[in-house]
């Protein structure tokens, strides 16, 4: 859309976010459980001639997607990449085979263009409260080596206490919109990510993460990384969760005051395990967050009858999800909740178009100054560039809209039923991004401080 429309949507989801950012005086956010060390690297070099990947030829009759859940040979990560690829969609996948991964690393390692960034949805949403609200508390509970360590800001603390002795090295390969890799065309640009994590796929940093709670006493408690355990069988990963859920139910129930308690969902390819993690952190967790795949999934594998979908059939290359087919996925699951020990009373949907937020009950507050923060952080994030008003850049030089409300363009607020309030804001989409990782989770960083920290 043109230029005027962005910096219109820019200045009204400014005045919508208000006092919102920044007064974080003394509050604290306390975020757990994965970090690691992204290298990120174009997808070209990755599965172009002479990588370690293959050839385009050995996808042929490739299973399709119930293929993907683990990766094995390279013949797996090059056809579950084009797959993805092909419609522009994120997914994060282990490989399974140490040497398999130690090669595409190397790889990717060697080509000039790479960088290493801060990884990892726990570490990604403390670097994103950290600008959001400079003068908050931050604790980060997850393996930190010295890498990751250098990169953090200052004001971030390890629940650990110190750096480990080596990172987790996650790859994180970015591909462009209209340009061609490894023998498909993306719609759009966005990343594929592969990992060998056994330490955050282990949630071996939890326990620790949890006796910090007592002398930190946050007002806001994060959860991510279960999507981790996604590579094990459920008979496997259902204990772990149960006890690290029960670990922690028990440490925040010592604090003097109860915080918010947060679960920040991500890719994961096997449906019967998300499933069993809604249901088993339902009863300790206040809020959901997710994006469009997540919440896709997540209706199918809870059997919600009767939602609308979220994509038409003859959907545009952008993929902007329906929002009727997401406010009736929202209202479901509600009503799912509802019929359990849930103490769920807010979700929070984000898409690369506009996100959703509603809750449930007066400690929320207002939905629309938290949705329209965390649009704006989402397109300062995506476009590199830090946090500050609106008036002091040209935002039509650097963003697009792809969706607009009937509210002048700005946050529009509705309600699902008499006791859920939610807010709708469309996003700023940045024109030539320079990042695709972290946006899902600067978007949910942005709008949880700001419940926390909006004027009363």
């Amino acid at each position: 859309m043109e230029g005027a429309e962005a910096a219109a949507l820019a200045a009204a989801l400014e005045a919508a976010a208000g006092t919102s950012a920044g007064n974080g005086r003394g509050r604290g956010i306390a975020l757990a459980y994965n970090s690691n060390l992204d290298l990120v690297v174009d997808a070209g070099r990755v599965f172009g001639p002479g990588g370690p990947a293959g050839e385009p030829a050995a996808c042929d009759g490739f299973g399709g997607e119930a293929a993907c859940e683990v990766l094995a040979t390279p013949a797996d990560v090059l056809c579950c990449f084009r797959l993805f690829a092909a419609d522009g969609r994120a997914a994060e996948r282990m490989v399974v085979d140490d040497e398999l991964y130690a090669a595409l690393v190397a790889h990717a390692a060697a080509a000039d263009a790479s960088v290493e960034h801060v990884g990892g949805n726990a570490a990604l949403m403390a670097v994103a409260a950290a600008g959001f609200a400079p003068e908050a508390r931050i604790l980060l509970g997850g393996p930190v080596g010295p890498g990751l360590a250098a990169l953090l800001p200052g004001s971030v603390e390890l629940a650990a206490g110190a750096p480990e002795a080596a990172d987790e090295v996650h790859l994180i390969i970015e591909y462009k919109a209209g340009v061609e890799v490894a023998g498909v065309v993306p719609p759009r640009a966005n990343r594929f990510i592969l990992h060998c994590d056994k330490v955050n796929g282990e949630l071996r940093g939890a326990k620790t993460f949890h006796v910090a709670l007592g002398d930190f006493a946050p007002d806001t408690v994060v959860l991510s990384g279960f999507h981790l355990l996604d590579a094990l069988a459920v008979e496997a990963s259902t204990p772990r969760v149960s006890a690290v859920v029960a670990e922690l139910a028990a440490a925040v129930g010592g604090l003097k005051y109860r915080p918010s308690v947060h679960l920040e969902l991500a890719s994961m390819a096997n449906s019967a395990y998300m499933a069993q993690l809604v249901e088993l952190t339902a009863g300790a967790v206040d809020s959901i967050g997710f994006n469009e795949q997540e919440l896709e999934g997540l209706v199918a594998a809870l059997g919600l009858d009767g939602t609308k979908p979220l994509f038409a059939a003859d959907a545009t290359s952008h993929n902007v999800p329906s929002r009727a087919g997401v406010e009736s996925a929202l209202a479901s699951l509600f009503q799912h909740l509802d019929s359990s020990a849930s103490t769920v009373t807010r979700l929070h949907f984000h898409s690369l178009a506009y996100h959703v937020v509603c809750t449930r009950g007066s400690s929320w507050g207002e939905p629309a100054g938290p949705a329209a923060a965390g649009a704006l952080a989402v397109g300062f994030r995506a476009c590199g560039l830090a946090p500050q008003p609106v008036s002091s850049f040209n935002p039509a030089i650097h963003f697009d809209v792809l969706y607009t409300t009937g509210n002048d363009g700005g946050v529009e607020t509705f309600t699902l039923d008499p006791q859920t309030q939610c807010a709708l804001a469309p996003v700023l989409v940045c024109k030539a991004p320079v990042r695709t990782v972290g946006l899902g989770d600067s978007i949910s960083a942005a709008g949880l401080l700001a419940f926390q920290y909006q004027a009363k």
